[in-house]
């Protein structure tokens, strides 16, 4: 038999990867925003291209503009520019080769963060210096491979559709005393229906597209672990993350995920997260170590790539 196309493989390895939740949060997030604009653009087709085409170039515009400050700033990875952080981005294209080329860039910075964005053929993973100096080569590794999961399971290109409909969204918003003065106004049986929609962009949408935002995480968590292999590294970058390289050796990670657990069963806490776009610590290193001791992760690599099958992590015994 013939070896499976990249892009086949890579399909079947995003439907294992992606959380379950992920994609239909995010059709629940899109849904009212598409419906929406339709209404409005009802009586004219053209309009609604017009407010669509503006958004879409407003993004593109914003993204270019943001990684030409990024090349003016910091520096580009490379083969001859810091060659031991792009051996791991040549480690991730091994492992989930994509069709468009990713850059990465490290920025000066005294934050430790990581991020990517991108649409079409252009995206970047950015990686503050501080990140860097924190890390150690598997814990760097980690992050990237992080980063790399959320371009390879479109996360990036999802986040800009969202981006793209929100604009035009507004954009109609504002356009609406003007459009009542047009032949091309919407219908009056239409507008109890403006208002339900209007209603539900305004309460709903915001915490589904947090709550993707946060599956998403979930997600990306799981390329990370499928490149390096353990959960460990990317267990430690995460300990990093929330208290500096220095005092990370001193927690207890079975502690962050009880503490994690205890804020979400409290209602002000479960509260707090809905706002967050991001999951607590101790929620992804729980996710994290459930992942890794699955049946459907071990049944996506090689026994030699994984080692030994991990327990559920307990307090104590988590790496």
């Amino acid at each position: 038999m013939g070896q499976e196309p990249t892009s086949v493989r890579n399909q079947r390895l995003a439907r294992c990867l992606r959380h379950r939740w992920e994609r239909p949060v995010f059709w629940l997030t899109l849904l009212p925003l598409v419906a929406w604009l339709v209404m409005v653009g009802t009586g004219s087709a053209g309009w609604l291209l017009f407010l669509l085409g503006g958004a879409w170039a407003r993004l593109y515009f914003h993204l270019y503009q943001q990684h030409t400050r990024l090349l003016a700033h910091g520096v580009q990875v490379s083969a001859t520019q810091l060659p031991q952080i792009h051996d791991a981005l040549e480690r991730c294209a091994s492992y989930l080769p994509l069709s468009y080329p990713v850059d990465l860039m490290v920025v000066p910075g005294l934050e430790l963060q990581a991020f990517t964005f991108g649409m079409g053929r252009q995206h970047t993973i950015v990686i503050s210096s501080a990140l860097v100096e924190a890390l150690d080569e598997e814990e760097l590794l980690a992050v990237i491979s992080h980063e790399w999961g959320h371009i390879a399971l479109d996360h990036t290109m999802l986040g800009s559709l969202f981006g793209v409909l929100t604009q035009a969204t507004l954009a109609a918003r504002h356009a609406q005393p003007l459009l009542a003065r047009t032949p091309f106004a919407t219908a009056s049986r239409l507008r109890p229906w403006h208002l339900l929609l209007q209603t539900l962009m305004t309460l709903l949408v915001p915490l589904f597209f947090l709550a993707h935002r946060r599956l998403a995480e979930f997600s990306a968590d799981r390329v990370a672990l499928l490149i390096v292999g353990n959960p460990a590294p990317l267990a430690r970058a995460l300990t990093k993350l929330v208290v500096g390289p220095t005092l990370a050796a001193s927690l207890d990670e079975a502690s962050l995920i009880q503490q994690a657990e205890a804020v979400t069963r409290n209602p002000l806490g479960f509260w707090y997260l809905l706002g967050s776009d991001h999951p607590f610590v101790g929620a992804r290193l729980r996710a994290l170590h459930d992942w890794y001791a699955s049946p459907a992760y071990q049944m996506l690599v090689p026994p030699s790539h994984i080692g030994s099958p991990m327990a559920p992590p307990a307090k104590g015994n988590l790496l």
